[in-house]
This record gives structure tokens, C-alpha cells and sequence, in this order.
């Protein structure tokens, strides 16, 4: 409540999503760069700040996103669940530079979210942080997302609650070897038919999609991967399959994704 009042006193300085010394890793739209949409599992926002609190604004297309908070060693859960999009990470920190951490637990089908920027203490401001010099990405189906990965069984109904990208092999991997996480991955998608034979919801056909209901595709030139790990094939087996078509279209994405 004291926060609140605070706030609308004008104690607090705004700092927009375009900051310099913020970091975007994975795919966000920038067609507008103070405002970047994205939509994948493992999207990440970073950044250092200096004060004793901090707010994100994230305005969210379902109100029902999961992001995990890392504040220094302190790790947190958010749910983009509030209208204004305003949500205060932390208060009454130490008054020093705190690194900052937001990644997207839950997956696309979630719906995009915009981030917009940062409130911080009043007099305050971010720093760069630290860059990583190798980068992975991961393309898979819900295995890459982490599709129900901390549900109490694999009968339990799938909720988003349930779903934290950040447990997966990708992300577990990429912060074992101290490298940039990228995912592009969606739970019942395949190479060459997704779920029950759906051979529109394939990767080769959405690969280079930015957000939900964009125009713009991917620009391959903002990272060059160091290793690329693709995870696909469980979902073409659930229904009946031409294993030659399946075979040629593995092969041609894989030839695809050297090229670029």
C-alpha cells in the first residue's frame, strides 16, 4: 500500500523497454523497440539495476503468463494476471546494484506478451549486464518446453502452473556450460505432421514466426547460433506416417538451419 502511494507520488523513475542496458535474448518482436513482443518459452529480459526495488511492466494477451524472477540468487514466480501490466519484482532491497533476471516459463499458445520497461528507485538507473560468448538454441515440441514438467505425474491435466521452461534439458544445459538460451518450441508440433497427423503445425512451416498473429518473420541475422539442438519426431509418430516424406523433410530443415 505505502508502495502504491509512492509511486503515484512520483518517487519512482521509468525506464523503457528500449534502455540500452537492457538485454533481449530470444525472439522479440522490435518492429516497435520500446515496446518487443514475444511469445516463446525461454525468452529472457536482464539487466542490473542500482536502488531498493524494482517494477516490470509486461502487458499480457491472456493474463495468464509465468515468468521466473531472479533477483541476485533469489528466484521468485511471477503471473502476468494484472490488467495495468505493473508489478512490483522486489522492495527494500540493499541500496546497491542488483542483477535482474525475467524468463518465460510458459509457452505460445499462452499468447504474446509486451514488455514495456522498468520503474526504479528515483534517482536510480540500470547497467549493463554481463554478455555470454556462446549461444544455443533448441527447437523442439513440449519436451523443449517443459509442457507439465513439474506436475505430480504424467496423468495429472496440464496447467500452466505446471509448466517451467526453466527446468527443462535446454535451459539446464545452456546454464551448465555458461551460454545464451534460445528456444523456438511448441508442444505437439513435428518436422513433418504435429499431434494426430496435423501436417500444418509443423516446425518447417512456423519456423520463422516471431509472435502470434505477426507479420514480420525472424531476422537470422541478430544471432548466429554456436549449436543449434533440434528435438522433433515424437509427435509425427502419433499418427500413421510416410517414413520417406518424414525422412526428406528432416533433411531439408536440417540443411535449411546450416544455411542460416
Amino acid at each position: 500500500m505505502l508502495f502504491t502511494a509512492c509511486n503515484k507520488a512520483g518517487v519512482v523513475k521509468f525506464i523503457p523497454a528500449d534502455n540500452r542496458n537492457i538485454t533481449l535474448t530470444g525472439r522479440f518482436d522490435l518492429t516497435d523497440k520500446s515496446s518487443p513482443v514475444f511469445m516463446y518459452s525461454g525468452c529472457l529480459i536482464r539487466t542490473v539495476f542500482s536502488g531498493t526495488s524494482v517494477e516490470v511492466i509486461l502487458k499480457d494477451d491472456s493474463l495468464r503468463n509465468m515468468f521466473n524472477v531472479i533477483i541476485d540468487d533469489s528466484l521468485s514466480v511471477l503471473t502476468t494476471n494484472k490488467p495495468d501490466g505493473i508489478y512490483l519484482l522486489a522492495a527494500n532491497l540493499d541500496n546497491r546494484k542488483h542483477t535482474l533476471e525475467i524468463s518465460r516459463r510458459t509457452e505460445w499458445h499462452a499468447g504474446n506478451t509486451t514488455f514495456k520497461g522498468f520503474n526504479v528507485d528515483k534517482g536510480k538507473r540500470l547497467y549493463k549486464p554481463a554478455g555470454k560468448t556462446r549461444i544455443i538454441e533448441f527447437i523442439g515440441d513440449s519436451y523443449t518446453c517443459g509442457y507439465g514438467n513439474e506436475g505430480k505425474s504424467r496423468e495429472e491435466h496440464f496447467r500452466y502452473e505446471t509448466e517451467n521452461n526453466w527446468l527443462t534439458y535446454g535451459s539446464l544445459t545452456s546454464r551448465g556450460l555458461n551460454a545464451e538460451y534460445l528456444t523456438v518450441c511448441r508442444s505437439g508440433i513435428g518436422m513433418w505432421q504435429g499431434y494426430g497427423g496435423d501436417t500444418t503445425f509443423t516446425m518447417p512451416k512456423l519456423y520463422n514466426q516471431v509472435i502470434i498473429n505477426g507479420t514480420s518473420s525472424w531476422d537470422f541475422t541478430r544471432y548466429q547460433p554456436d549449436v543449434v539442438v533440434i528435438d522433433l519426431g515424437g509427435n509425427d509418430l502419433s499418427a500413421a506416417l510416410d517414413s520417406v516424406l518424414f525422412v526428406n523433410t528432416y533433411i531439408d530443415f536440417l540443411r535449411r538451419i546450416r544455411k542460416l
